[in-house]
């Protein structure tokens, strides 16, 4: 592993640790909540979301 690499894990593991927001962590009262059904989609929806996406990479491989 690059010794970059290791010191920036180590910073953020630090900075992780040293954080008091981390271990106690407080609540919004006026935060948004959410549910996991508000993030599913019916199998139609991702056909065409891929279908889109398919398109966007064709054209920007068609002219690049």
């Amino acid at each position: 592993m690059d010794g970059i690499l290791l010191l920036d894990l180590l910073n953020l593991g630090w900075a992780r640790i040293a954080n008091p927001r981390y271990r106690n962590p407080k609540v919004n009262p006026k935060a948004f909540e959410t549910e996991p059904g508000m993030f599913k989609v019916k199998p139609k929806t991702t056909v065409l979301i891929v279908i889109t996406l398919l398109i966007i990479v064709a054209l920007y491989v068609k002219f690049w």
